[in-house]
């Protein structure tokens, strides 16, 4: 596939990719491990030139300017304090997948990360990536929403913080304004008793889009729940969550945890594709959904 023509540029701090995504005139996309972009652009590039009567995938003219972010040092890294975890949009997928302070609370993160493509992939993909490029299958975005993630955003004119959930707006769609970027993906700290898990069905284990994927967060009182929440992707336009009250007060036996699943499953969105009809995505939705549930409970008791 050809690749529509463009310019790459590569600021060495903030302020100048900012500067860069900015300039008027010059019709700018932010680039990291080009993992999404770079296949997304010859896709939509040879979809235009041979079926131009089909709708695209990404509205509007092709950009006229890369500005890569792989100069940029303080985007990249995980940091973990009393004030929860720091991570920067360059953090790759290797490295979140790998980072033993991610385990517990917040491991459906290390999961979802862990399940993006191959080896190769994941070492270059970077979570700012895979959530900007807004795909209803991307593997971090329902992790990120299970969590409780908030998003900074930044540009020219200043910041602002955005909760993941409300970060999607349709498929391959944000709220993210010409000009802005994203700088920060923050993580409250987990209360005490909390765990979390992620899954995703495909029909291979490796190098897979999902055909559904769920992720489970859980905060226990004791022996009962005092809060949860199941998030779906490639199960709605984007990541769709759901409080899982029925949990509430609770023992999480197995019994319990398969009512919430299949309560939760039953908000789901499916569509019928070449993937997987939509009664298949919602049955499956279900099961997954038991199983990170499950999980969360084990990491939240510590033996997981």
């Amino acid at each position: 596939m050809l690749l529509p023509p463009f310019d790459v540029v590569e600021p060495e701090s903030l302020a100048e990719a900012l500067a860069a995504l900015a300039e008027a005139g010059v019709r700018s996309r932010a680039v990291a491990g080009g993992t999404d972009v770079v296949p997304d652009l010859k896709r939509e590039y040879d979809r235009r030139l041979r079926f131009p009567a089909l709708p695209a995938f990404r509205p509007g003219p092709f950009p006229e300017r890369l500005v890569s972010l792989l100069r940029l040092s303080e985007l990249r890294g995980v940091r973990v304090d009393a004030a929860g975890v720091v991570c920067g949009p360059l953090a790759t997928m290797s490295e979140l997948a790998a980072d033993a302070r991610l385990a517990g609370a917040f491991g459906a993160l290390a999961d979802g990360a862990a399940a993006v493509g191959s080896p190769q992939v994941r070492n270059r993909a970077t979570l700012g990536g895979n959530l900007c490029n807004a795909r209803p299958c991307a593997d971090t975005a329902p992790p990120v929403v299970a969590l409780d993630g908030v998003l900074t955003l930044s540009s020219r004119e200043g910041r602002r913080e955005v909760r993941a959930r409300e970060f999607f707006v349709g498929p391959g769609q944000t709220v993210l304004a010409p000009g802005e970027l994203l700088t920060a993906v923050r993580f409250p700290p987990p209360p005490a008793g909390c765990g979390s898990a992620a899954m995703k069905l495909g029909v291979r284990r490796a190098y897979e889009i999902a055909i559904v994927s769920a992720a489970a967060w859980v905060a226990l009182d004791g022996e009962r729940v005092r809060a949860a929440r199941v998030v779906f992707g490639s199960a709605a336009p984007i990541p769709l969550g759901v409080e899982a009250t029925e949990l509430a007060g609770k023992v999480p036996d197995e019994a319990a945890l398969r009512a919430a699943a299949r309560a939760a499953a039953s908000q789901t969105k499916p569509i019928d594709d070449f993937r997987a009809s939509a009664a298949y995505r919602r049955q499956a939705a279900e099961v997954l959904a038991f199983r990170v549930l499950e999980r969360a409970v084990a990491r939240a008791r510590g033996a997981a």
